[in-house]
């Protein structure tokens, strides 16, 4: 007799294995690290809010009361921000100020583009620094962000219709 089409759809959209993923492992494990880590650098001792009860925010929706909510719940309470965290928005004001230096090199003629031109360039090298930063630190290789060649940066600026010169060189 053949095997029932939606027993068998079911079978394979649950998983074999019980405890997850291998990746939800792998992230466990990381996270498991970071926490051992931090403990032992003594980043949790005498945190704000220490010996009171957990108070749940009716703005954190009932949605948020997963296995990670007391953790986060934990963190935000003491005001903690994870160092990648922190490099994620170094890496945000670089990128605002490589988009404030391409909008001042277009603006810009004769020798002040050439010196728009230095200065874009140096604003997308700290940017492309700042994302290499960001990428050492993130706890998930899902979460890492691609660093732009400035060549390639140069080309896309050139192509987009505005007349681009080609940059100093030096």
């Amino acid at each position: 007799m053949p095997e029932h089409p939606e027993r068998s759809r079911e079978r394979v959209l649950v998983p074999d294995d019980p405890a997850g993923t291998v990746s939800e492992r792998r992230h466990a494990r990381n996270v498991d690290e970071l926490v051992a880590r931090a403990e032992a650098e003594g980043q949790f001792r005498d945190l704000r809010g220490k010996g009171r009860p957990f108070a749940f925010r009716p703005e954190e929706g009932l949605a948020t009361l997963d296995e990670r909510w007391l953790s986060n719940h934990m963190l935000k309470n003491a005001d903690y921000v994870p160092p990648w965290a922190e490099t994620g928005r170094a890496v945000e004001s670089a990128r605002q100020r490589s988009a404030e230096a391409a909008a001042a090199w277009r603006a810009a003629a004769g020798p002040a583009r050439a010196a728009g031109a230095a200065a874009l360039t140096e604003a997308w090298e700290a940017e492309n620094e700042a994302i290499r930063k960001w990428n050492r630190q993130v706890p998930e290789p899902s979460l890492q962000r691609y660093p732009v060649p400035v060549a390639r940066r140069w080309e896309r600026l050139q192509g987009d219709g505005t007349g681009a010169s080609e940059p100093a060189r030096e």
